[in-house]
């Protein structure tokens, strides 16, 4: 069953023109809406143009999330941007939303991001790079990993499970959707992340740059 199809959606289109991007940016959010705005900035600085943004709401959506978007109009007219609502979904950790988003892309590659993550400009310029270095790889970059105001160390350490995040990778949506990407059979994995890399890594290989373009609280 898709993720479509498990979750209750309620879509929420700002623009009309259908236009596909590149690369699909899946935000999940919950609850804590004070820090989509900060998000939400991130993505719309980014100096890759050709994206698409599908905001996914574990549960309803705030409203701020949607003045937020409006009024930031100007900045990304003519992109999709849509926000879904799922049913909450305890215990799942943001990855049915993740399904979701993964099922509603347009985009040859895809990203997930949360609300709390912080991006830089060049972020996904960096991940249309390295799919072009190495097409249909899984692209990786550096990050910096955050948990209770405690510096935890630059990521990835290693490509396992315990050392990589969600924020690292980019992965081709073919790809993605091959290995049912945060489905059915790992939505209630707490590392579901670190799982859909090594899948997508042992098919398709790792392209990686040594540089830090993001920041996970």
């Amino acid at each position: 069953m898709g993720a479509a199809a498990r979750g209750k959606s309620h879509d929420f289109r700002y623009n009309d023109r259908g236009e596909v991007g590149l690369v699909t940016v899946v935000m999940t959010v919950f609850e804590t809406w004070a820090l989509f705005p900060r998000a939400l900035e991130c993505v719309l600085s980014q100096s890759e143009r050709e994206w698409e943004l599908l905001v996914v709401s574990d549960g309803p959506c705030d409203a701020s999330v949607h003045a937020a978007i409006r009024s930031t109009r100007a900045r990304w007219r003519g992109r999709r941007v849509e926000v879904c609502e799922t049913e909450r979904a305890d215990g799942c950790w943001g990855n049915r939303g993740r399904a979701l988003g993964l099922a509603l892309a347009r985009g040859e590659r895809i990203v997930w991001v949360n609300h709390d993550n912080l991006i830089a400009p060049e972020y996904l310029a960096t991940h249309v790079a390295l799919d072009a270095r190495r097409p249909g790889c899984v692209g990786v970059v550096d990050i910096e990993l955050w948990q209770q105001g405690r510096y935890r160390g630059r990521y990835p350490r290693g490509y396992r499970t315990s050392r990589i995040d969600l924020l690292n990778y980019s992965l081709p949506v073919g790809l993605a959707r091959e290995i049912d990407a945060f489905g059915p059979g790992m939505e209630r994995e707490y590392a579901a992340d670190g799982r859909v890399f090594e899948e997508a890594a042992r098919r398709a290989g790792v392209e990686r740059a040594l540089v830090c373009l993001g920041v996970h609280y």
